[in-house]
């Protein structure tokens, strides 16, 4: 009987290895094509960023990078350089991609978009993301908490709000090309 019980456990045990094995190949996978997405969207040697102050239909296919962060709690902070800050949707929807400084994360995404397009209600995360320390004055773990708390968006003038019931919003830049890695 105790044998029995053994292998059984060794059993789920692959299983749920599977299972895990094949949602990580999944994430990667689709990681990999937005990197060849952007890769391919890529600007010239200069690195130069195009804006797109188009609205669009809603977040999936859309690429970001940070403009600005604003709290009552923590004031209003800038990065040294809004590239270090991008956020990805991809196209498929579902995927949630982000650069903070010196991290990378990704996780799930709903957005519902209401029928002006100018907005709507959004959920991202939980995220998994890597836990490098970044040099001081990072905004990694800040920008990585307001996403992940966002619960509302709206588009205006080619710029993504990201508002947090705490009255925080982080407002992102949209890209058409992405700089060279």
């Amino acid at each position: 009987m105790t044998r029995r019980i053994t292998i059984a456990a060794a059993r789920l045990t692959t299983c749920t290895l599977c299972i895990a094995t094949t949602a990580w190949l999944t994430a990667c996978s689709r990681e990999r094509a937005a990197d060849q997405e952007r890769s391919r969207t890529a600007s010239s040697a200069s690195g130069a960023v195009a804006t797109d102050t188009t609205t669009p239909d809603n977040l999936a296919g859309t690429h970001w990078r940070l403009v600005s962060l604003q709290s009552k709690a923590q004031g209003a902070a800038r990065p040294d350089d809004p590239s270090k800050y991008t956020l990805a949707f991809d196209s498929e929807g579902g995927i949630a991609y982000m650069r903070l400084d010196c991290n990378r994360a990704n996780g799930p995404y709903e957005d519902n978009h209401d029928s002006q397009r100018h907005g709507g209600t959004v959920t991202i995360g939980p995220l998994a993301m890597t836990r490098a320390a970044c040099p001081a004055g990072s905004l990694s773990d800040r920008v990585a908490h307001d996403v992940t708390s966002a619960r509302s968006y709206q588009f205006a003038s080619g710029q993504l709000s990201l508002h947090v019931p705490d009255g925080s919003v982080s407002v992102w830049q949209r890209e058409t090309q992405t700089r060279q890695r």
